[in-house]
């Protein structure tokens, strides 16, 4: 769907490109990479975290 929003808005600039889906593919395995590079951090730092101690914090 994004390809053809992002197609259709570059049609009316004089210079316009041409968008592969090859770069979409491409950046969402990037987000999904950066994503889930980011929930597993921070899943591990709270796993690891001694549960006595952070309620003595509170």
């Amino acid at each position: 769907m994004a390809y053809f929003i992002v197609g259709r808005c570059l049609e009316s600039y004089a210079y316009h490109i041409k968008v592969q889906m090859g770069y979409l593919i491409v950046t969402f395995f990037a987000v999904s990479l950066v994503a889930s590079l980011t929930i597993l951090f921070h899943t591990l730092r709270a796993a690891c975290l001694n549960p006595a101690n952070r309620l003595r914090d509170e």
